[in-house]
């Protein structure tokens, strides 16, 4: 619940869930309840993929309150209507390009498998959605890959105890290594060796970024007969004992996902070519353009340029652009995605992939103490309280901001406090913090 002692009241956020395939079952909701952020018009479908928080047009966040906007509906119409009072000194854009809220945050619920996918630079996006324009394809159209020409990289923070995820691909050594040990297996059982052989002997040779452009194409492209028995090697040992030693046996546990929601999809060859992360509770990953991933399994707090276009590359029944994908993708190795917390001297924390599209702060509080936080208000900032409760006052609004619920800080409230006992999330554009 909302309330208030001072001045005028907090600009409340609301939504309704996404309610893709892959989402959880109701862990958006044990989170933050119902009645605040998350809007749940049916309390008799579990299925929450994703919350959203921001003003992308395809699932802009209500505003609870219109009087306080000047009777705009939602966030991305208030910015249309007065993007000065809604965005401050980035009402001319980031990046000069007009009025826009230049991230997007989302609590994410998956229960199966994300698709693998990748995202565009930002001058593949502009010279994507330009083309596409061009030739006539309809935004809905589902074959369409561009919808609006933005970047879209993103960080995703766990909540969970862990957020299963493949992102980025994996040291040559390490990727032919696994493979020669899935091979040797393969071949002690005799019976479906010779199905993977064709794979192996691929990645055997894999030194340099052509020759995994080659692989990975070849495995796109799904042409060759010999790709649906390496998918079926690839379940065989991901039952094995062999398959559960230490040093592979995420490999084994997302193979053996991949086969219960995906099964025959040649995305179980692809994985093996990428870092299997267990991203634990409190810590993040970010994805940069052209780094094929996907979200196995796990809850957290996504933050990402706002954008929403992806190309993806399998376990999905969506459309697959495999020339295009293979234009977007950076066939490198990619060291560890793990981002960096970096702890203030306020004791928050902050991730920040340094640049100027998002990053995300976190607050916490030790169970039972109190604290007080100053909060710069130079930013459009969307607050989201997970547990707890916050006073929340700055030079325009004031209120309590109770657990489950979001809101929008608006350029101009000047030093913003937020005092209490809980744990909150804040999405900005990326600046400066001192620390």
């Amino acid at each position: 619940m909302m309330g208030r002692t001072g001045g005028a009241p907090l600009i409340e956020l609301a939504n309704t869930p996404m309610r893709y395939a892959w989402g959880g079952h109701g862990q958006i909701r044990d989170l933050l309840g119902t009645g605040g952020a998350l809007i749940e018009s049916d309390e008799n479908q579990p299925l929450e993929a994703e919350l959203w928080l921001g003003a992308h047009a395809t699932g802009p966040s209500h505003v609870v309150m219109p009087e306080l906007v000047d009777g705009a509906a939602n966030l991305a119409a208030w910015i249309d209507a007065d993007p000065v009072a809604a965005l401050g000194g980035l009402s001319a854009g980031i990046r000069g390009e007009g009025p826009r809220l230049p991230y997007l945050m989302k609590v994410l619920s998956a229960r199966e498998p994300l698709s693998l996918q990748a995202h565009p630079t930002l001058e593949q996006a502009r010279a994507g959605f330009d083309r596409e324009n061009a030739a006539g394809i309809a935004l809905d159209d589902p074959n369409r890959n561009y919808k609006d020409p933005w970047h879209k990289p993103e960080l995703i923070l766990a909540l969970t105890p862990t957020i299963e995820a493949v992102c980025g691909f994996r040291d040559f050594a390490d990727v032919r290594n696994l493979v020669a040990g899935i091979a040797g297996f393969l071949a002690a059982g005799r019976s479906v060796a010779p199905g993977f052989s064709a794979f192996a002997d691929r990645v055997a040779g894999l030194d340099d970024a052509d020759g995994l452009r080659d692989l990975v194409a070849w495995i796109l492209r799904n042409d060759d007969p010999s790709i649906s028995a390496a998918v079926r090697a690839v379940y065989a040992w991901a039952h094995s004992e062999q398959a559960a030693a230490e040093e592979t046996a995420k490999q084994a546990r997302n193979a053996r996902r991949l086969e219960e929601f995906f099964p025959g999809d040649p995305g179980a060859l692809l994985i093996l070519l990428l870092n299997h992360v267990s991203i634990p509770r409190g810590q993040a990953v970010f994805i940069k353009a052209g780094m094929l991933h996907a979200y196995v399994e796990g809850l957290g707090i996504e933050i990402m340029a706002s954008s929403d276009n992806v190309l993806r590359g399998g376990i999905t029944p969506k459309h697959i652009d495999v020339d295009e994908l293979l234009r977007t993708l950076v066939f490198a190795p990619e060291p560890d995605p793990i981002l960096p917390v970096r702890e203030l001297a306020d004791g928050s924390q902050l991730l920040a992939p340094g640049m100027p599209d998002f990053q995300l702060r976190r607050i916490t509080t030790e169970e039972a103490a109190t604290r007080t936080v100053e909060v710069g208000g130079a930013m459009p900032t969307i607050a989201l309280c997970l547990s707890g409760s916050a006073r929340v006052a700055g030079g325009l609004t004031e209120g309590e901001l109770a657990a489950g619920h979001a809101v929008y800080l608006r350029p101009g409230e000047g030093t913003v406090t937020v005092q209490g006992s809980f744990d909150v999330v804040l999405a900005s554009p990326g600046q400066v913090v001192g620390g």
